[in-house]
């Protein structure tokens, strides 16, 4: 687990409360309006016209007005809800949560998160989350080494185009080697368009991408980075923005792109290659995978 500072007790009793009190400055601020929204019901409304003059937009079919409902569809549905949502997004990003997790916990937890299943914003629960992943520290890791085994095991694979190249049979053949060629990774191949004057690499690639990225910083003990591709990620792109063979490297890999979508990707540090392929060597015997 790296060794890495994520929230204090003073910081997240911070952030708990900046939240608590917009909630109770946004209460006061529908008090407000359902107040001036009773004065139009006063003045305009009759028994005939079944007007409820809201002054606030809908949502899900319901209309925002307080009137009793402040907990169903009223605050907190169209405010609160959204905005609990909103914070617990801009939590992860800004804690570095994600760095722990593998891509199917990650999509767990922001499912999670989408379906309001988080909870209040408070000191209690954000140190309930971190303390889960200190908990599972151990298995957080395994899971993103397994991620990244197989995603880089498809490279190993004796037949198919992806194990065609000579670099690939002598360097993933049975363990990684120093270098291997990995296919599919430029947006504009992803896409079919064939004449471009830049690189990126396409959704699917990064999220694979960040996984090994991401593999190797646990395996050195280091953060991952509070950018949302990763170093390595990020990096192909920036050098990618003018360049259909861009070329670079981070503290962990070389690379280069190729205009056929390929990134020729080189280790560096062959010690936490070793590690890796040590994994997957005892997966292989354990599950036969």
């Amino acid at each position: 687990m790296p060794e890495n500072k994520i929230i204090t007790p003073e910081t997240a009793e911070a952030m708990a409360k900046c939240y608590q009190e917009v909630e109770v400055e946004v209460r006061q601020a529908y008090a407000i309006i359902e107040n001036a929204r009773l004065k139009l019901v006063s003045v305009f409304g009759s028994k005939e016209e079944h007007h409820n003059f809201s002054l606030l937009p809908s949502r899900n079919g319901n209309y925002a007005y307080m009137s009793g409902k402040q907990d169903k569809d009223g605050v907190d549905e169209c405010i609160l809800k959204p905005a609990r949502v909103t914070i617990w997004y801009a939590l992860v990003e800004k804690l570095n949560f994600k760095q722990f997790l593998s891509t199917k916990r990650k999509d767990l937890l922001y499912k999670n998160i989408e379906d309001d299943l988080m909870g209040a914003i408070t000191v209690e629960n954000l140190f309930r989350m971190l303390e889960d992943i200190a908990d599972n520290s151990g298995e957080l890791v395994k899971e993103a080494m397994d991620e990244a085994y197989k995603y880089l095991k498809v490279y190993r694979e004796h037949n198919g185009n992806r194990t065609k190249y000579k670099t690939n049979k002598k360097n993933a053949r049975f363990n990684l080697g120093p270098k291997i060629i990995l296919t599919m990774i430029g947006d504009d191949w992803c896409s079919g368009k064939w004449k471009s004057s830049s690189y990126k690499v396409c959704y699917r690639a990064a999220q694979e991408l960040m996984v090994v990225d991401r593999v190797f910083h646990l395996l050195d003990g280091k953060s991952f980075g509070i950018t949302y591709g990763g170093p390595l990620v990020d990096g192909i792109n920036v050098a990618g923005q003018n360049d259909t063979a861009p070329k670079g490297e981070t503290d962990y890999f070389r690379w280069k792109g190729y205009q056929n979508g390929n990134l020729h990707l080189e280790f560096k540090r062959l010690d936490l290659l070793a590690k890796l392929n040590a994994y997957c060597a005892e997966k292989m015997v354990l599950t036969g995978e």
